[in-house]
């Protein structure tokens, strides 16, 4: 991490894979900023990630896994308000793939958008707010139908210490279907027959 100029300050990382005889092989790269100002805070971090299979993490030699993301945070007296977007993109890989939580699972390009809210009671006690917006950026096919998602989020979060937060949340998700006019004719067919 940089020193502090003028409020700004950047950072960079590099992850090496390491396997013998090959550095390139899952070696991932790091780059953020950040400027401070009063209350008011801006970042920006860019990865590039080769995610390989659990089997083999280190397995790649191509960049699978490009993220971009770029946030803003604004505190005033009590309340916290923060918003930022994410562009998520798996270059490498040519074909459809779908959402994983565990693996990249193909191609899946995605773009979301968040804002959010904390208000503090009190030091111990405080109030969190969140909106998310997932929009699907991957080619649409039958087998890799639109996964845009649309959350909020609410909850309480209680730390009588440093190190220990209780905290209870509610989450509601809307996950949008939307079929393409090949999809719906193949569904029309099957239901008429």
């Amino acid at each position: 991490i940089s020193p502090v100029y003028e409020g700004f300050n950047l950072d960079t990382g590099v992850s090496f894979g390491g396997v013998p005889g090959d550095e390139d092989k899952g070696t991932n790269y790091y780059l953020g900023g950040r400027y401070k100002n009063g209350n008011l805070e801006l970042g920006y971090n860019h990865a590039e990630v080769k995610l390989g299979s659990a089997s083999a993490p280190t397995s790649q030699t191509e960049v699978t896994n490009r993220v971009d993301f770029f946030a803003a945070k604004y505190t005033l007296d009590s309340w916290t308000v923060n918003a930022g977007y994410v562009m998520t993109r798996n270059p490498s890989l040519s074909s459809g793939g779908s959402f994983d939580t565990l693996k990249t699972a193909g191609k899946v390009n995605a773009d979301t958008w968040f804002a959010g809210a904390v208000y503090r009671f009190a030091p111990t006690l405080s109030w969190n707010g969140g909106w998310y917006q997932v929009n699907d950026q991957t080619l649409q096919t039958v087998a890799n139908r639109n996964n845009d998602v649309t959350m909020l989020a609410t909850g309480l979060t209680w730390s009588p210490y440093k190190e220990l937060d209780v905290f209870i949340e509610g989450v509601i998700r809307e996950q949008l279907e939307t079929y393409d006019n090949e999809y719906i004719m193949e569904l029309y067919e099957d239901l008429g027959d």
